[in-house]
């Protein structure tokens, strides 16, 4: 198999393929014992974790070991593995992610559905002035999200409903409020 040309400003891809083809059966099982060390790999550790393998045919001496590495591009390899192994571990986050979004969507239109079966059966009088106004930022907030809006308006003097607006409404319900109390009272 022979490998793409390069155009002059692309850099090569360490690679990743764990055997050059080259390498023996033994430089390849200790490679991977170097690579699986992770960042903070040396030869020296790959040839302590090599010493402990009471089945493992390969007690090879540091010196080999470096020369295997030198040969065989472990370094780079190595370097590539991580990479991809980063890269794998990414996908697997934003897969996750989007599973999270997809969860967080269903329940919050559950939660709407109950709340919308709710509010249709409440009736305007059984309200506090604090519960109808608390109704009406959220309403209006849930409005303007759901349209793409900011969820918040500043009074621009440009025709936004202003905070003065807003203690308007609120006056006229608490008077509203006031006047069934004394009604009923």
């Amino acid at each position: 198999m022979t490998e793409p040309t390069q155009t002059p400003t692309e850099t090569k891809k360490p690679q990743v393929n764990p055997h050059t083809g080259k390498e023996s059966s033994r430089a390849f099982d200790a490679f991977q014992v170097y690579r699986d060390l992770g960042p903070t790999r040396t030869v020296l550790k790959a040839q302590a974790t090599l010493a402990t393998r009471p089945l493992h045919p390969l007690h090879t001496q540091e010196s080999t070991l470096k020369r295997w590495s030198a040969r065989f591009d472990w370094v780079n390899r190595a370097k590539a593995w991580d990479m991809e192994q980063d890269e794998v571990a990414k996908e697997e986050m934003r897969r996750q992610a989007r599973e999270m979004v997809k969860r967080h969507a269903q329940a919050g239109m559950i939660l709407q559905s109950k709340a919308a079966q709710r509010l249709s059966i409440l009736k305007p009088e059984d309200m506090t002035v604090k519960e109808a106004l608390d109704y009406m930022d959220r309403g209006a907030r849930l409005e303007r999200l759901s349209r793409g809006e900011p969820e918040t308006v500043m009074d621009t003097g440009k025709g936004g409903l202003a905070a003065r607006d807003f203690a308007a409404v609120y006056k006229e319900l608490k008077d509203e409020e006031e006047h069934k109390e004394a009604d009923t009272g």
